[in-house]
């Protein structure tokens, strides 16, 4: 069983019918792929597909998997081509006779697991696999269940600017209870699944209001929260935010919303919604996974975003020469209209110093924490 998500949002303004025709080119291409009648091929959602092989091994079923995402790439190509598929895929392999709702529950994770790890070419789990595995409604039921306990811890890394003051805080949370710890890429993706996720970021901007009413004082900048895509699509939470920053107007300006490249992309208008209200209540903004859509920066000038997080894929392998040029270029459009460009995981003083010399502002990461 094999899902994959997102595989469609460039065919989103263009309609249902461009959808439809992907699904066609991509139902034509398995049929040229696999010597095989027994697959299934179908459409969830607007941007969501589901596959169906039976009697297939797993060597057979990862070549597959790879031969899907190297496909989705290629319909919308990079002509440098380093860039990812915009599109999560999750595969299962199961070899038991489980219920339907526990396939799908392993399917729910390895999807999670390709969205919270862009290093992965896509999620894999087996139905022999050992971990403890929830499906959707299980961890919108514990993320709720930690909110009205408090079970949310907080840990908050500096980015910092070379002269070594700190631009900003960014905020992380787990859910912990008892001896188990959850990491926010564990539920995150099922609550965006769910389209609740702004329960939990209506929580976190609450506790960071609340430490900001009571710590303001020893907090020497600003606090990065990070907001869900699905969240900035919900007018209600537009509205919450609103009404909270209004209330609290002499905090607003130490808070930073940290926003998915994709909304300004694939979501501009809602997004703008939110943008707008955040600053006219004395907050701002910045843009996380900068670079993902590189071939689309022109909603740079639109919204005039504080800072962007570059995307932390490139921050890596920089001894990749197209890699090199593209991270330089990104950064000096960012730069040239004057927004600050902060680099995250940065690991190692070669990878600092090689930024520092390609306008990258701010630095995040394990070498500058020390």
């Amino acid at each position: 069983a094999q899902r994959i998500f997102d595989a469609a949002k460039k065919y989103e303004d263009k309609g249902y019918e461009a959808g439809d025709q992907m699904v066609r080119e991509l139902a034509d291409h398995l049929k040229v792929a696999l010597n095989s009648d027994a697959i299934i091929l179908s459409r969830i959602s607007s941007d969501e597909f589901g596959f169906i092989m039976p009697n297939m091994d797993e060597s057979e079923l990862k070549l597959l998997a790879e031969s899907i995402v190297t496909y989705v790439q290629d319909l919308d190509a990079d002509p440098t081509g380093m860039a990812k598929a915009n599109a999560a895929l999750g595969v299962v392999h199961n070899s038991v006779n489980g219920s339907v709702s526990d396939i799908l529950t392993l399917l729910d994770n390895a999807l999670a697991d390709a969205n919270s790890n862009l290093d992965l070419t896509y999620g894999y789990i087996t139905s022999q696999d050992s971990r403890t595995l929830m499906g959707k409604q299980q961890w919108k039921l514990l993320v709720e269940e930690a909110i009205s306990n408090d079970w949310f811890s907080f840990r908050m890394q500096p980015a910092n600017m070379s002269a070594g003051n700190t631009y900003h805080y960014e905020m992380f949370s787990a859910i912990e209870t008892g001896d188990k710890r959850y990491s926010a890429n564990q539920y995150l993706f099922a609550l965006e699944q769910l389209n609740v996720s702004h329960i939990f970021d209506q929580y976190v901007i609450a506790s960071v209001l609340n430490k900001l009413k009571h710590e303001e004082a020893s907090l020497d900048a600003p606090i990065a929260v990070n907001i869900a895509q699905t969240s900035i699509s919900q007018p209600s939470f537009i509205r919450w935010v609103s009404q909270h920053l209004g209330k609290n107007k002499d905090i607003a300006n130490r808070i930073h919303f940290e926003i998915p490249e994709n909304c300004f992309v694939n979501s501009p208008h809602h997004t703008a919604l939110f943008c707008n209200a955040i600053r006219a209540a004395g907050a701002d903004f910045g843009v996380d996974n900068y670079g993902r859509n590189f071939q689309s920066l022109d909603y740079l000038n639109e919204f005039r975003p504080a800072y962007v997080k570059l995307d932390y894929l490139y921050t890596h392998h920089l001894e990749d020469e197209k890699q090199k040029f593209t991270l330089t270029s990104i950064s000096r459009t960012a730069h040239n209209l004057g927004i600050k460009t902060i680099a995250s995981r940065v690991e190692t003083q070669t990878q600092l110093d090689f930024l520092s010399e390609h306008f990258i502002d701010v630095f995040q990461g394990f070498i500058v924490d020390k």
